[in-house]
């Protein structure tokens, strides 16, 4: 995603607008090379928002047995069931009940995430201050599956 200086609209085009074939391509193609090297992922499916009107959530689940993401992350027992990003993007491509992969921030990581919710006007484009200081910066950055967070 361009930097902006926080007066132009950014294009907010959502998750659901692109196909499972464009997300990994643009996962292959825009995820830095720090983060795909770590071996810290999962998938994850959509599930129903908690309240009318709220945002969905994503519910991280390992690769390898396909069970729920659980415990305390980070310790020993999580780590060993995070997979590479290699594995993670071939079992999204391999079965369609997957919506996305996700890196867990996990203690011991080279990198570090940022999460922004809200911080886009969805009736103008416009993102917020502190967004767009952040987008100053050299970094990856997405668009949240709302469209409005990043």
């Amino acid at each position: 995603m361009p930097a902006t200086d926080g007066d132009e609209p950014i294009d907010t085009i959502t998750y659901d607008a692109l196909s499972r074939k464009q997300i990994v391509h643009n996962l292959r193609r825009n995820l830095p090379r720090a983060v795909r090297e770590l071996k810290s992922f999962v998938v994850f499916k959509f599930a129903p928002p908690k309240k009318p009107g709220g945002k969905r959530n994503k519910v991280p689940f390992y690769v390898v047995s396909g069970s729920k993401r659980f415990g305390e992350q980070g310790k020993a027992q999580d780590r060993k069931k995070l997979v590479g990003f290699a594995e993670a993007v071939r079992l999204l491509e391999q079965e369609d009940k997957w919506a996305g992969i996700g890196a867990c921030a996990i203690e011991g990581n080279d990198v570090f995430f940022i999460d922004i919710d809200n911080c886009i006007d969805q009736a103008t484009g416009e993102i917020s201050a502190t967004a767009a200081e952040l987008l100053r910066w050299r970094t990856y950055t997405e668009l949240s599956p709302s469209g409005k967070g990043l």
